[in-house]
């Protein structure tokens, strides 16, 4: 692609390149006219590296791009400024937005071990579902909802961008063989891409709410055709078996949103977000909300003028009315003379009899106050020494040390079989999942990738086939996470392909235990002891 820095196109002189992609290249670009900052979308076409349709094709997907955006008007969506054509190159001035993608986010925060908070989570994706129920009014479909078409400004104001795969929902067919973004795109327009409807864009907006809640999309694989086929044929992982903290409520919406037929799906994206937030906030608590606002108005407004200085209290301030004492204040302070007097009477007492013993020991008796009342610690020091140590000396004779009782031996039970393989914690205390790994040959499953690090007693955590779904097994109180794998090669339990009787165990690299392999459509238990978790 040619670089068209200082090149004039219509009312813009490109300055720089912000983003390239696979068929436009996205430059930064001013006003010559306004001095307004812009950036501009620019399509070029390249007969020798693509095919002749496409080269036909692009220029009027590129020109019904900037139709559909500039008849939309919404606060979510991108603002177009220009289209035009010059010396053969097609170009769309739009709003530049400073900021990040979503794409980009989230990546920062997975490369952390973290997800999105969800109050933050929720917040964006709300202006994005109300940016797809513009365009659906509008019978639009976007057809490429994807995290990365999803720009955030410094405030987390979301944008939605690249209509480049739009459709108008009455009338236009697809141009050309583009579908779409595998990890985010519905089964129908996997398919075929004319098939795609506006439920379509509410299955790739309720993958990216997915991604957003569990840190992961529903399906992945190594090939941009197996993940398109998972899509088409495999149901996704429940989301609460990768993150336990989503309401059931929410997981059901957002599965109901992934189903394969599109007309089973919610109306709108818009549908969609109410109900998990709902889910999450059932009293519609919008107090993070509000400090926010209140933050960002406090940082925005000049604060108020300081009062003026007030006179010395001496004069400023009329006395206070003395009250009237009441009974009770009275028989309060009678009963804190008796007991002042009591206590000298004992301090008196006990200097008495110090004196004549042969040891002298000084009294730890305080200094009190008669003019306030006794706390419990002064009380407390009343006394001699002398009996204080010979407490102590016969504590220490009469008490032997106490040996902690030996924290019992965690134990795990394996269950496995087919296409499922089960680790359920039987003892008392946590399992350290990310010491644990199981091998056979070069087959290795390394727990470190497990998003969890313990496993708490009575759980149990699952490995298996990702388009397979089966119950708890016995022993199991709760599923504590799962991990999905693609394909049976995987399967460190199974006996293939080297008909190995057996498969290791290991805490830390190091070999601790073997259980036995299984061949195909057998099943198997083993028991074994890890270490508790740090």
């Amino acid at each position: 692609m040619t670089n068209l820095i200082g090149k004039q196109l219509g009312d813009y002189t490109l300055v720089s390149v912000l983003a390239t992609g696979g068929m436009a290249r996205i430059y930064e670009a001013v006003d010559r006219r306004l001095g307004r900052q812009a950036a501009v979308k620019v399509l070029e076409l390249n007969p020798n590296g693509q095919d002749e349709d496409d080269i036909d094709m692009l220029p009027q997907r590129f020109q019904r791009e900037a139709r559909a955006v500039a008849g939309l008007e919404h606060d979510n969506i991108i603002t177009l400024y220009q289209y035009g054509e010059q010396d053969g190159v097609y170009f769309i001035a739009m709003k530049l937005i400073r900021g990040k993608d979503l794409a980009q986010e989230l990546t920062r925060l997975r490369r952390n071990g973290l997800r999105m908070e969800v109050r933050r989570g929720l917040r964006i994706l709300e202006q994005v579902a109300s940016a797809l129920d513009c365009a659906h009014q509008a019978q639009i479909i976007h057809r490429d909802v994807k995290p990365s078409n999803i720009l955030l400004d410094a405030n987390d104001r979301a944008t939605l961008t690249d209509f480049g795969l739009v459709m108008r929902d009455t009338f236009d067919t697809t141009l050309g063989t583009a579908f779409g973004t595998p990890r985010y795109i519905a089964p129908e327009q996997a398919v075929h891409s004319g098939s795609a409807v506006p439920q379509s864009d509410v299955y790739s907006f309720a993958t990216i709410l997915y991604e957003v809640l569990t840190g992961q999309t529903p399906f992945d694989g190594s090939t941009p055709m197996e993940i398109a086929l998972s899509q088409i044929n495999d149901p996704p992982p429940p989301p609460r078996t990768i993150n336990d903290n989503i309401p059931e409520a929410a997981e059901r919406e957002i599965l109901r949103a992934l189903d394969k037929e599109p007309t089973k799906r919610q109306a709108s994206a818009g549908e969609l977000i109410a109900a998990v937030k709902h889910a999450y906030f059932p009293t519609g608590d919008l107090g993070t909300e509000y400090a926010i606002k209140t933050t960002l108005l406090q940082q925005t407004m000049p604060s108020p003028p300081l009062p003026p200085p007030q006179p010395a209290a001496s004069s400023a301030l009329a006395p206070v009315p003395r009250k009237r004492s009441s009974m009770w204040e009275i028989v309060a302070a009678l009963g804190m003379i008796v007991l002042v007097l009591a206590v000298i009477a004992l301090v008196v007492s006990r200097s008495q009899l110090n004196a004549g013993s042969s040891t002298q020991v000084p009294a730890l008796a305080p200094t009190i106050n008669a003019a306030q009342p006794l706390t419990t610690p002064q009380l407390a020091l009343v006394g001699s020494t002398q009996e204080s140590a010979a407490a102590a000396t016969a504590t220490s004779e009469s008490v032997a040390p106490v040996t902690p009782e030996p924290t019992p031996a965690p134990s795990l039970l394996l269950t496995y079989d087919d296409n499922t393989f089960n680790l359920i914690n039987t003892g008392a205390a946590d399992f350290d999942l990310h010491a644990l790994q199981f091998a056979h040959g070069s087959n290795l499953f390394d727990g470190s990738a497990v998003p969890r690090s313990t496993l708490p007693a009575g759980t149990c955590f699952r490995i298996q086939l990702q388009r397979t779904q089966s119950s708890l097994p016995d022993g199991c109180a709760k599923l504590y996470g799962a991990t999905y794998l693609p394909t049976t090669q995987r399967f460190f339990w199974r006996n293939e392909p080297d008909g190995s009787p057996t498969f290791e165990i290991r805490i830390d690299g190091d070999e601790v235990s073997t259980c036995p392999t299984i061949a195909r459509g057998s099943s198997s238990t083993c028991t074994f002891s890890l270490p508790p978790a740090a």
